[in-house]
């Protein structure tokens, strides 16, 4: 979970002037600050939200699990393929695949993910069917 997806769905059913997410997937460490006006029965609305929301984000992973999902035969022909780059003095997917594991969830959504996960399908480190797995 993310601060902000968790703040969009609180504010469905509570006003707000914060939330937080210290540990994106411990439900104790996620909060938020009712505005002044919030009714009790928009609170228990919210804590209700915290209580039950999925905490893997739609569309999001964190980087544990977004290497999780490659094989180890991937990710040597990925290692292979950044190898084979170094050598040949290219960047090649290196500073994305850097960019896009910088965060500290991936959103899949993002035009730099989306790159990504095209030019390994062109470059033959993955099938199409397993980057749509893997980026998914």
């Amino acid at each position: 979970m993310d601060a902000a997806h968790l703040q969009v769905e609180i504010e469905k059913v509570c006003p707000v002037v914060a939330v937080t997410v210290i540990i994106p997937d411990d439900r104790g460490t996620w909060d938020y600050v009712p505005t002044p006006e919030a009714t009790p029965q928009e609170i228990a609305a919210a804590d209700n939200v915290i209580a039950t929301i999925p905490i893997a984000v739609p569309g999001k992973a964190s980087n544990a699990e977004f290497l999780a999902r490659w094989t180890n035969a991937e990710y040597l022909a990925l290692e292979k393929k950044r190898r084979d780059d170094i050598a040949n003095n290219k960047v090649g997917n290196a500073k994305n695949w850097d960019i896009v594991l910088a965060d500290e969830l991936i959103d899949m959504t993002r035009q730099k993910v989306q790159t990504l996960k095209a030019d390994l399908v062109a470059d033959g480190v993955l099938t199409q069917a397993r980057a749509d797995e893997i980026f998914g």
